[in-house]
């Protein structure tokens, strides 16, 4: 067994099918100040390996600082230094090969990848704060020849305009991407008011699992005009928003945890809360997740951005708590045809559960509210303002609800 084929085994699961896939096309394997005994050639920089490699090469990358913008436009796999390392516990430093962008404007990024199935594992990555041209330091372009099939494994994302791109460009979205056991950390330029740990303007069958994020003045994540995601494991500590989804549908964001979300009013797009559904999605659900501590709301369907209504959304099994504003509110004419069922918010600011006027047709069923100290004192830890001929005179129905409610009845 070649020493090629023991990293492959002993890595993921997706670096055990590159592996194959690399074996079975003779990939070359080349090197970038690295004295692995099985490099095949060696090049001074990772921009040149690139251009010297064929599809289906592997790109080795030893520790140390790379000033470049690496394009990629073939399908090549990048290992550094720290490849098959989970990078949230990893405190970067010397260990690290980091890839410092230096392109300016639309080619503002660490890498710029409009190839599919490209691997880029265990570098950090920095450097791309062009706000006005929105650096991203992974930036997966759609269009004419999108970057699907990308595995973006064990990086730390740091110090960007916005930590990783998945955009639609106008022709095709980005598809079959897998973002797991990354660190996004200070994705943000203050200077224009925006950061995002990852961003899309459209993309398909995407996991984005077992990350961390924090310092986002925007959100962890914002998802929009897109289809088939998967959020799950994921942490953020200290970011304005963790979730931002607008237009998407068939979608889910479970088991996360996040914590310390921040008031950002100087920010363009943030959600005011840590989960934040904006118009028009649909068959979203949002399970399963903890969510305490912030100058905000904890989930919020929102007209923020826009007027649309959502439908088919489920808002079950989450943990809300010690937000500065509500547990969970829905702002007027948003939701129709949708559940909130057994979540737990308590001793948050506002309201405990909100529906405003306008929502119809919404299940909200064995949910606990309790401990308010905002207005919930007042009107009671449920507030439904719709008017209709479901519960209690409202536009929606509610069984089997602990806490008070307004009106009578919604709440026990």
């Amino acid at each position: 067994m070649t020493s090629l084929e023991r990293l492959a085994i002993a890595g993921t699961a997706g670096l055990c099918l590159l592996g194959q896939a690399s074996a079975a096309s003779a990939a070359t394997i080349r090197c970038v100040n690295n004295t692995r005994s099985d490099c095949q050639v060696n090049h001074a920089t990772i921009g040149v390996a690139v251009i010297a490699a064929a599809a289906g090469d592997i790109i080795f990358v030893g520790a140390g600082t790379y000033n470049e913008t690496v394009i990629v436009d073939k399908q090549l796999t990048f290992l550094g230094a720290q490849a098959g390392r989970d990078a949230r516990g990893r405190p970067g430093g010397a260990t690290e090969s980091v890839v410092n962008a230096t392109a300016l404007g639309p080619l503002n990024a660490g890498f710029f990848v409009t190839a599919t199935g490209v691997v880029i594992d265990g570098f950090t990555i920095q450097g791309a704060t062009d706000g006005n041209a929105n650096g991203g330091g992974i930036d997966l372009k759609g269009g004419a020849s999108p970057a699907s099939g990308a595995r973006i494994l064990n990086n730390i994302i740091q110090n960007n305009a916005v930590g990783l791109y998945l955009n639609f460009e106008g022709f095709a979205p980005v598809m079959n991407v897998v973002i797991q056991r990354n660190q996004f950390r200070n994705n943000t330029v203050m200077a224009v008011g925006f950061g995002d740990g990852i961003f899309t303007s459209g993309c398909q069958d995407v996991t984005v699992a077992d990350n961390t994020f924090t310092g986002h003045i925007t959100a962890a994540l914002g998802f929009n005009n897109s289809s088939h995601v998967k959020i799950t494991g994921n942490q953020s500590t200290g970011d304005a928003t963790f979730v931002i989804f607008t237009g998407t549908t068939s979608s889910s964001f479970s088991h996360n945890r996040g914590s310390g979300f921040t008031s950002q009013p100087t920010s363009t797009g943030n959600g005011g809360a840590a989960v934040a559904i904006g118009p028009n999605n649909d068959d979203v659900e949002i399970s399963s997740n903890d969510l305490s501590g912030g100058a905000t709301r904890g989930i919020r369907v929102t007209t923020l951005f826009g007027p649309g209504a959502n439908q088919n959304l489920g808002i079950r099994s989450n943990q809300v708590r010690s937000m500065v504003l509500a547990g969970i509110a829905v702002e007027p004419g948003m939701l129709n045809g949708s559940t909130i069922e057994a979540n737990s918010s308590s001793s948050n600011g506002g309201d405990e559960i909100f529906v405003d006027t306008g929502n119809s047709d919404n299940v909200l069923i064995a949910n606990l509210a309790r401990v308010t100290t905002g207005f919930g004192t007042i009107n009671g830890t449920c507030r439904d303002n719709s008017v209709g001929t479901a519960t209690a005179g409202t536009a929606n129905y509610w069984f089997d609800n602990l806490g008070t409610g307004t009106p009578p009845g919604i709440c026990n």
